[in-house]
């Protein structure tokens, strides 16, 4: 995945990547919901855009 655009288009793009995976039940926010990224007016729980050198962080639930 092309890593342009700015960290909050890149989320929505990660987080509807990981969702259309079918052993994916859905995104989760990790301990204390400390894996999201600020949308205007939301956070998006499950994907975590690193800035710099910072990786990219989901957390997701699956399914089995």
């Amino acid at each position: 995945m092309e890593a342009t655009g700015e960290p909050a288009a890149q989320a929505q793009r990660v987080a509807a990547a990981v969702l259309a995976h079918p052993g994916v039940a859905a995104l989760h926010g990790g301990p204390f919901n400390t894996v999201a990224t600020h949308l205007p007016g939301r956070r998006l729980l499950g994907v975590r855009i690193g800035t710099g050198t910072e990786p990219v962080e989901v957390a997701v639930v699956l399914t089995l």
